[in-house]
């Protein structure tokens, strides 16, 4: 065990080659996230918040993977799952610098995807909604189609055994946000207009 700053890209190489070395990686899981967002009446969160999200949800995840991507696909077998959100699919006004990180995370996890499987191994992208954990308890406003955390763990685990390529869950949010981000952009900006909420500044126990 160690815990080690996700966006200190050394110290996470050389933490996971050592362990990757004593124990073979079958399945790496890169989860590390935090989320803020803009105070009511401010136009954005500012450049520190925003790069804070963008450094920890993206190139966090970025560090976790890229230092096991060479022995994986020496062994030839293997798993990489990276957790982003519904929220990489539409930016949604209340959190631009989350989904941004959110959105990178996905379009990275769906380019390696392609590139890994002749090497043999997989990617799966999770893409969850709202479901309980800390993160979701510092949203003031409405938490659609909450699922339980170890439903959440379920539907997860499920996917990564079946080897599936993405899971996204709970569907109904899945395909609003899909339907905002093809329909005409003044469509889906109304919709997500009416949806408002506050996010709370993290506290230590931010997942």
């Amino acid at each position: 065990m160690a815990a080690i700053d996700v966006v200190d890209a050394p110290a996470m190489a050389v933490w996971l080659t050592e362990f990757d070395r004593d124990h073979p990686v079958e399945l790496l899981i890169a989860n590390a996230g935090t989320s803020a967002g803009p105070e009511p009446d401010a136009p954005s969160e500012g450049v520190e918040s925003a790069t804070r999200q963008v450094r920890v949800n993206l190139l966090g995840a970025v560090n976790t993977v890229e230092p096991l991507l060479p022995a994986l696909c020496r062994r030839g077998h293997g798993r990489v799952a990276v957790v982003a959100s519904i929220a990489a699919y539409r930016g949604l006004p209340n959190s631009p610098a989350y989904c941004a990180s959110k959105a990178g995370l996905r379009a990275y996890a769906e380019a390696l995807r392609p590139r890994l499987a002749p090497r043999g191994v997989g990617v799966t992208i999770v893409c969850p909604g709202f479901f309980d954990s800390p993160m979701t308890d510092r949203f003031d406003g409405p938490t659609p189609f909450l699922v339980g955390a170890d439903n959440a763990a379920r539907v997860v685990k499920r996917g990564l055994d079946r080897g599936r390529r993405r899971v996204a869950f709970p569907w109904p949010l899945v395909l609003g946000l899909q339907f905002c981000d093809i329909a005409p952009a003044f469509i889906g900006d109304a919709i997500l207009r009416r949806y408002s909420f506050r996010i709370r500044p993290p506290g230590l126990h931010d997942r």
